[in-house]
């Protein structure tokens, strides 16, 4: 039997009752986590990054359910060529990234690495404050 092809939006929300379901949460409870687990993230912010990663790709599911419950980032990559540890350190040319920041960044190197590149070549840094409209991970 031929697997059925799922459309993007049917897609994202599998990956979302996954994770929460990994999670033992419901999307309420996970968004309040995140204000938990990161320094200063306003509720509108939990929302809309919780959002975000809530469709990450599955394959990055159990490292994320390990920092959401441990608060330590596993190995993870290298995906086009960048760890999980790299993007959480940073380096001379761009500002670390926030676990949260980590996770959606490496879901950009897998689902759309050029993009993804060029975000990191820019330095991606917080331009914009991240609790601003535009604002970055």
């Amino acid at each position: 039997m031929a697997e059925k092809i799922r459309h993007p939006e049917q897609q994202a929300s599998a990956s979302k009752t996954t994770l929460l379901t990994m999670l033992g949460l419901d999307q309420e409870s996970f968004f309040k986590g995140l204000q938990q687990r990161v320094a200063g993230m306003s509720p509108r912010r939990a929302g809309e990054t919780g959002e975000d990663l809530l469709a990450i790709h599955p394959s990055l599911h159990p490292a994320f359910v390990h920092w959401y419950e441990t608060g330590e980032i596993p190995p993870v990559g290298p995906i086009h060529g960048y760890t999980a540890e790299d993007l959480l350190k940073g380096n001379a040319d761009r500002m670390p990234l926030k676990p949260t920041g980590v996770f959606l960044m490496l879901n950009t190197l897998m689902t759309n690495p050029e993009r993804a590149r060029e975000q990191l070549r820019q330095g991606i840094v917080r331009l914009i404050p991240p609790d601003q409209p535009g604002g970055t991970f």
